[in-house]
């Protein structure tokens, strides 16, 4: 997962993510701010240690899931039924969804904490 944190001319903090991760950026930049930041290392931890079996966080575009075994990032616009598309089409969802390790959400949020606290 590469990605890359700055800020916008406007001076708003920002996240721009690789391939297969971008809906990423977004949640970071409209969703993440420090005490949320704080709050989803905490249960990462918990999960992490078996405390809690699962986690699940709405956001306004998104639902992040946090498991034993991974973390993944949904975006609510794949609730679509695909059954109304014409024969042969078929719905692009690459950029609605992202997951990673349990460590490398962790890593990524401290680094996102960081950034966003200068």
């Amino acid at each position: 997962m590469e990605y890359e944190f700055f800020r916008s001319v406007e001076g708003q903090y920002r996240a721009q993510f690789s391939m297969g991760h971008e809906m990423m950026g977004p949640w970071l930049t409209d969703e993440i701010d420090k005490r949320e930041a704080e709050h989803l290392l905490v249960l990462l931890a918990e999960v992490g240690t078996g405390e809690l079996a699962e986690v699940k966080r709405q956001y306004s575009d998104s639902t992040l899931l946090l498991n034993r075994d991974e973390a993944e990032l949904k975006a609510h616009a794949l609730a679509f039924e695909h059954h109304d598309l014409e024969e042969g089409m078929v719905y692009y969802d690459d950029e609605q969804q992202a997951g990673c390790g349990l460590e490398d959400l962790a890593y990524l949020l401290r680094q996102w904490h960081d950034f966003i606290s200068e």
